[in-house]
């Protein structure tokens, strides 16, 4: 995978067949895009989510964050990150414990993300 190019690499991330073993090698690229096809993909297994939490590109934990497969401790973890729109995915990810939107509530500053918190505490009383 080493002679492949960062757009090759890139279809390979994206591809539906692409098998967990090498997802797992994808999510260790230097670029970008590679690591957020990963964890976009159905096939992403949660120890690639797990690893991709802590990532230093904002743009990856959001889309963590995002996932519907990511475990409620990652989300519980990414609820403190510093990016904002990280913060409004944790808020809009139904996997994201009450318990943990009501704590975000009690700290969060920003706007944005407290309307979000709001509305998906609001939705999870009507359920």
């Amino acid at each position: 995978m080493n002679k492949l190019t960062n757009e090759e690499l890139l279809e390979v991330a994206e591809n539906p067949e692409t098998s967990t073993e090498i997802l797992n090698k994808l999510a260790k690229s230097k670029y970008d895009r590679v690591r957020e096809a990963v964890v976009k993909s159905l096939n992403a297994p949660l120890e690639i989510l797990n690893k991709l939490v802590k990532d230093c590109s904002s743009y990856i934990r959001e889309e963590v964050a995002r996932n519907k497969n990511t475990s409620k401790a990652d989300l519980v973890r990414l609820s403190t990150d510093s990016c904002v729109i990280t913060r409004c995915e944790i808020a809009k990810n139904k996997n994201t414990p009450k318990e943990t939107l009501i704590q975000m509530l009690e700290v969060e500053k920003d706007k944005t993300v407290i309307e979000e918190l709001k509305r998906a505490l609001e939705l999870r009383k009507k359920l």
